[in-house]
């Protein structure tokens, strides 16, 4: 996720004896061909078939971030077992820290509870709600557009488009980092990743984590 490179970007002193390593789960593991990524759910798929906690007990320098994005634990992209109503038993819905905590449930059952347990401070989830591109919105707006956690695609369109003269039309890496570079201004980005809760959330627990030089 390249919002996230970026937010460690900023971070860049703070993990300066860190070594970060990109996992995107593979269509089919066992198939040396299929070298095209695959989708969210292949993210469950990948902690089904790798073992978590034998990696983190043999290499005590490793940490695990889990990136993904709350809208698809609604959609089909991920096994039904894993989705959910983001509606409360009143019909109400979900707030931001609610649809975490339930998302990270989700997350810690994939992985497995004995092991996030053991490890609770080498495993950190960062979900966004509900999109990526809502992480992007306080970098753009100085309103309440900058806290939004629906249709943040188009919002971030019109301002992308406005400023860079173009709109992201599909997943291209290259349209998310031009997109993602007010992220790396430091000062900027501590003024204004307060104003995405789920953002904050996330920064909030990523500051706990302990990086050290081995």
């Amino acid at each position: 996720n390249i919002a996230l490179a970026s937010v460690f970007g900023v971070f860049r002193v703070v993990f300066v004896w860190a070594i970060i390593l990109y996992l995107q789960p593979r269509i089919d593991a066992n198939d040396p061909e299929a070298t095209v990524n695959g989708g969210w759910g292949q993210v469950f798929a990948y902690f089904e078939r790798e073992d978590i906690a034998k990696a983190l007990n043999t290499n005590p320098s490793l940490h695990l971030i889990v990136q993904i994005d709350s809208d698809v634990f609604a959609s089909q992209e991920i096994p039904e077992a894993y989705r959910f109503p983001f509606n409360k038993e009143d019909g109400t819905r979900l707030n931001v820290p609610e649809t975490i905590m339930a998302i990270s449930e989700k997350l810690t059952e994939a992985i497995g509870v004995e092991v996030v347990e053991a490890y609770p401070d080498r495993i950190l989830f960062s979900i966004a709600v509900d999109a990526s591109e809502c992480w992007l919105l306080p970098f753009y707006f100085n309103n309440n557009k900058a806290a939004k956690t629906t249709g943040c695609l188009v919002t971030l369109n019109r301002a992308l488009s406005q400023k860079y003269k173009f709109t992201i039309a599909g997943k291209d890496p290259d349209y998310y980092r031009k997109a993602c570079k007010p992220i790396l201004k430091d000062k900027r980005f501590d003024r204004n990743y307060l104003k995405n809760e789920s953002l904050r959330i996330f920064i909030d627990g990523l500051k706990q984590f302990s990086f050290e030089e081995e």
